[in-house]
């Protein structure tokens, strides 16, 4: 019969790194995985950031019309003619996306987002002449309210 070795029982002696436990329980090989972690992630992040702008540029109109929209409000504050802030902003946030939205036809509309909103066509087959053909978006109050809006209220 084999006896019991009291070498883990002592309680004075010292543990390795992979047995000592902190407050949470986890062990000290526990902690520098999640270290190692949270330092990979946190790098990811800030190269990710970093490289955001020299990876690829900016998103094309998504519509002939949205371009129109934004050369007659925001290119004078691009060219710094009007002393204003932006009222889309410098320049397309994404490519052109279909939303659902049950008063369009196929009940989808084309919106584009920018820094400041969204520019939408509710009706492709509308009148392209309409100055209201294109419209901005809702999105502050669809952000605010939590509720997106599906049709025209």
């Amino acid at each position: 019969m084999m006896m019991k070795s009291n070498y883990l029982t002592v309680p004075w002696r010292r543990r390795t790194v992979g047995e000592r436990r902190n407050k949470r329980g986890r062990t000290g090989v526990a902690n520098a995985a999640l270290r190692r972690a949270l330092s990979a992630l946190l790098l990811a992040l800030t190269l990710g950031t970093a490289f955001s702008g020299v990876a690829g540029a900016a998103p094309d109109f998504a519509d002939d019309a949205f371009a129109n929209v934004w050369t007659r409000t925001d290119a004078p504050v691009q060219s710094t003619s009007v002393a204003r802030s932006w009222f889309w902003g410098p320049q397309a946030n994404s490519g052109p996306l279909y939303e659902r939205y049950l008063d369009a036809p196929n009940q989808e509309r084309l919106v584009q987002y920018f820094d400041k909103g969204r520019m939408e066509i509710n009706d492709p087959a509308g009148d392209r002449a309409d100055p209201w053909f294109v419209t901005s978006g809702l999105l502050d109050r669809e952000l605010i309210s939590g509720q997106i809006g599906r049709a025209h209220v």
